[in-house]
C-alpha cells in the first residue's frame, strides 16, 4: 500500500480506522515422543505464557498440540476415533494447567492470536508424555 511500518510497535494494524487485530503464531516442527519407536500419550501442558504489553484486558491465545504416527504422514483423527489427535485449547493470563488427550510417535505444538490488544512471549511449555506401548 505504499507505506512503511515498523512491527515491533504496537500490537494491531494502525493503518486502519479503527485499528484491527494482527493475526500471530509460531509452530513448531514435529518433535518425535522418545526415540520415535514408541507411542506417547499425552495428557497434560503446563503452558508457560506471558501476556506482557497488551492492552487487551483478557489477552488469550490458542495453543494447538497436533499428534502423528509417522514422519510424513498428515495431522489426522485415528481410525478409531477413540483419541483426539488435534487439541486447541485457549489459554488465558492465569491458566496454571490444560488437559486433553493425544496420542501418536511425533508432537507439534502451535500458538496463535488473532485478537486487538494482545502481546505474547512463548517460554518454555512443560508436557506430561508417557510411554503408550507400540504399534
Amino acid at each position: 500500500d505504499g507505506y512503511i511500518y515498523f512491527h515491533e510497535f504496537g500490537q494491531d494494524d494502525g493503518s486502519t480506522s479503527p485499528a484491527s487485530p494482527i493475526a500471530a503464531f509460531i509452530e513448531s516442527s514435529p518433535i518425535e515422543i522418545g526415540q520415535g519407536d514408541q507411542f506417547g500419550f499425552v495428557w497434560r501442558m503446563i503452558p508457560d505464557l506471558d501476556f506482557r504489553n497488551s492492552s487487551n484486558p483478557n489477552p488469550t491465545v490458542d495453543l494447538t498440540l497436533e499428534a502423528q504416527d509417522f514422519s510424513g504422514s498428515t495431522f489426522s483423527q485415528s481410525a478409531n476415533n477413540n483419541t483426539t489427535r488435534t487439541a486447541t485449547v485457549p489459554v488465558e493470563q492465569f491458566t496454571e494447567q490444560t488437559y486433553f488427550r493425544l496420542r501418536g510417535r511425533m508432537l507439534s505444538l502451535r500458538v496463535e492470536s488473532s485478537a486487538a490488544g494482545v502481546a505474547w512471549r512463548l517460554g518454555v511449555p512443560r508436557i506430561d508424555v508417557r510411554p503408550d506401548g507400540r504399534r
